[in-house]
């Protein structure tokens, strides 16, 4: 009867264990495809704008850029590569890397390796999200594959939570899944100067006025502090600069619910606690 029982009891917990991992959402044709074309879903952190999901869809030859909550941010083609029997990868997706406008720019690996009628070729480009080659290299290429997988990871810690990103072989579709847990790296990273230490919101749940208390390196002479509700979606937006070490903020106007926060500067995204606004 006790073995019985402590079957039971491990199996409600399994169970229970198993149910914190939530789908959450379904991108199509964001899996590797056939015929040398990789299509893929995976998690950029932009210098600007922040942690974006990156649909790279080699069956149309689309980049779609998509907010935390999945809302369309910005979608774009990729320009045509030739001839067909060529393979791309898309490497390296910045705002700031390649130049310092607002736009999106991206490298383009393009190959030949296994040419069945065509000389075997390697290219290098650099386009922006308008379409303009920024960069060309005939007969480059970025051979050390270590490099692409900065991007590329299949679990990424958001401030939204640990998502993982696993792929449909038979429907093509990207599959975002919500995980109870964080990565082992984001204990590390959570104890740098980068992260809450630096920072403290008081009180904390808050009602109607909420203060920020931060400290910016000596290099960061401007910042953004924007608050995020739980879907991801931008709630407020504040500038703040290194001349203070504290910002206080009306939170009267925000629905009661779990925030999360975020200090932006123009190298560093600073990531704050969680705070629940009441009423």
């Amino acid at each position: 009867m006790k073995n019985i029982l402590l079957f039971l009891m491990l199996t409600m917990l399994t169970l229970n264990a198993e149910a914190q991992i939530a789908f959450e959402y379904a991108y199509d044709s964001a899996a590797t495809t056939n015929s040398g074309r990789f299509s893929q879903l995976f998690i950029v952190d932009f210098e600007v704008s922040g942690q974006k999901y990156v649909r790279i869809n080699q069956i149309d030859d689309v980049i779609s850029i998509y907010n935390l909550n999945h809302t369309i941010y910005k979608s774009f083609p990729i320009p045509n590569v030739q001839p067909v029997n060529y393979y791309y990868q898309v490497l390296y997706l910045s705002e700031n890397l390649f130049n310092t406008d607002p736009e999106i720019e991206y490298m383009l690996a393009v190959s030949n390796p296994d040419p069945p009628s065509i000389p075997e070729h390697y290219e290098t480009r650099i386009y922006n999200d308008a379409g303009a080659q920024l960069f060309f290299a005939d007969n480059e290429y970025p051979s050390v594959r270590a490099q692409w997988h900065a991007q590329q990871y299949p679990i990424y810690n958001t401030p939204f939570g640990t998502k993982m990103i696993l792929s449909n072989v038979d429907t093509k579709e990207g599959k975002v899944y919500g995980l109870p847990g964080n990565l082992v790296t984001s204990i590390t990273i959570s104890n740098s100067n980068d992260n809450f230490q630096n920072f403290n919101a008081y009180p904390n749940p808050s009602s109607n006025e909420l203060t920020i208390e931060y400290k910016l390196e000596d290099t960061d002479k401007e910042a953004q502090l924007i608050f995020y509700d739980i879907n991801g979606k931008e709630s407020k937006t504040f500038r703040i600069d290194n001349s203070f070490t504290s910002i206080k903020v009306s939170s009267a106007d925000l629905t009661p619910g779990t925030y999360s926060y975020v200090i932006k500067t123009n190298t560093k995204i600073y990531k704050g606690q969680k705070i629940i606004i009441v009423r």
